[in-house]
């Protein structure tokens, strides 16, 4: 396949060597050598290769506090945030020293074009979706080969001839033209990024109006919502009419270092919506425009915060994410209570009717409960609906029919968050209950922005939006567990 690598990946897709430099806030002497690269964790290195003597070996090791380090070359300027030494060593006789810095993000200009209009931005993620088949659109490549021959005669001194190869072509992109702003999901080739991983750009044209950073963000929160994966951003790239890069940016996986990265990215998708039901090109794209524009135009209740930490409940421990869900389920349930969307504001009864029917009581309570100041703010709150009794009164709110499924969810995200040991049936169950907990998450975002069906985890099946998990596959489910352990305890 013919590919331009500079608009299918990121800059620091290879080792790049700074050199040439004007100016640095570097205060290191008789530098050799200084590098940008990645490592298996995709995480930006920045190594400085050099001689120092007995004085500049005690300035590296006030190097030791991140730091912000500025470069400026004859091409390019960069700007590395949050600098700090993972690795300092320094070699005797020779008083080479060697240091590396773990850089959190990097930021470049092109010198040549840092003036040029911005035309198009492609932003870079990892841990994409793992299926080829949702990406519909074709893409084209072709590469056109100039020769030039000058000959040193009088006449037909020059030959000019133009080549041109057969054109190569893939399904590899979805185009989604929103209400206000049109994106181009591209599946990056895998010769590109990590092999690791399955990669994502998402680009923007001027032409198509590029949203402003913020909207940026929802759009990408909603996309990975609906693909099933937390997309991890890693860089962005800013180009002008003609491709050239006017300046981009990378930056470290923002997970926490406990987690394996690899692995999160061979998981298997867990997409919310189907992507085959209504096969042709058009009534795809149209569908997921429709509930990324709902996203966008939800005013009276904002669920960045929810689906931003359902998407990380997806790279912790089966333990922890269920636990997570439930948080999310939770909180869910306390926004909604307070935006206008709520009828009961999540109240038993109406404070000013709780109000008048205690009135005449209050001194009295107040009175014998006065060493239990506590016992009696519970008293006065006594109007309000908590815990368990808040989430059953959001459901019924969004007339969302749950069964015994949903509600040994519910059940059993408290053993992991109360520490209870699971045997292995314990554990299995947790599984498929982990899966119908985040199915129960997914049908109710899909549920506030109107959209009519969902795919149950647990199964694969597409379901009515108001139709709840199947009880009777949830008992099979756990006699088949049953059985399985019995044969093999035998």
């Amino acid at each position: 396949m013919k590919y331009l690598s500079k608009i299918e990946w990121e800059f620091l897709q290879e080792e790049k060597e700074i050199s040439f430099i004007e100016e640095t806030n570097l205060d290191l002497f008789e530098v050799t050598k200084i590098y940008l690269k990645r490592n298996e964790k995709y995480e930006i290195l920045l190594g400085i290769i050099g001689k120092v003597n007995q004085h500049d070996s005690e300035e590296i090791k006030k190097l030791n506090q991140p730091v912000d380090i500025h470069i400026k070359t004859k091409f390019h300027t960069y700007n590395l945030f949050s600098c700090h030494i993972i690795k300092d060593t320094m070699t005797y006789p020779q008083n080479e020293y060697n240091v590396v810095f773990k850089v959190q993000n990097v930021e470049r200009n092109i010198n040549k074009y840092s003036d040029n209009e911005e035309y198009f931005i492609k932003e870079w993620y990892l841990n994409s979706t793992q299926d080829r088949l949702i990406f519909k659109r074709g893409t084209s490549f072709n590469i056109k080969k100039e020769f030039i021959k000058t000959r040193d005669i009088s006449k037909n001194s020059e030959l000019n001839i133009l080549e041109e190869s057969m054109p190569d072509s893939i399904l590899d992109s979805l185009f989604l033209e929103l209400n206000d702003y049109s994106i181009l999901l591209q599946e990056v080739p895998q010769k590109f990024g990590p092999d690791w991983s399955k990669n994502l750009g998402i680009e923007y044209q001027k032409e198509l109006n590029i949203p402003p950073q913020d909207i940026r963000k929802k759009i990408v929160e909603i996309i990975s919502f609906l693909l099933g994966r937390f997309l991890i951003k890693i860089g962005e790239t800013h180009y002008d009419k003609d491709w050239n890069i006017i300046n981009d940016s990378c930056q470290s996986p923002l997970i926490p270092i406990q987690i394996d990265l690899k692995q999160i990215c061979k998981k298997s998708d867990r997409s919310c919506i189907d992507f085959y039901e209504g096969f042709p090109l058009p009534i795809v794209e149209k569908r997921i425009c429709y509930i990324i524009n709902n996203y966008l135009n939800e005013d009276k209740i904002d669920l960045s915060y929810v689906i931003h930490q359902l998407l990380l409940s997806m790279i912790v421990p089966v333990e922890a994410e269920i636990v997570m869900i439930g948080a999310c389920l939770d909180k869910l349930s306390e926004i909604w209570f307070k935006s206008s969307k709520s009828k009961s504001n999540g109240e038993l009864i109406e404070k000013k009717k709780f109000d008048e029917l205690i009135e005449e009581y209050v001194d009295n309570l107040k009175n014998s409960f006065k060493d239990y100041p506590k016992v009696f703010i519970k008293i006065e709150n006594a109007f309000q609906a908590s815990g368990k009794q808040k989430v059953d009164f959001f459901l019924e709110e969004l007339e969302l029919e749950t069964g015994d499924v949903e509600k040994d969810a519910r059940f059993y995200r408290n053993k992991p968050a109360h520490g209870h040991l699971l045997d292995d049936e314990g554990l299995f169950k947790l599984m498929y209950l982990t899966d119908a907990y985040r199915t129960l998450l997914n049908r109710i975002i899909l549920k506030i922005l109107n959209y009519e069906v969902y795919i149950d985890l647990t199964s694969g099946n597409i379901l009515s939006i108001d139709e709840k998990l199947s009880e009777e596959n949830y008992e099979n489910y756990v006699k088949m567990v049953k059985e399985h352990l019995n044969n093999d305890s035998t």
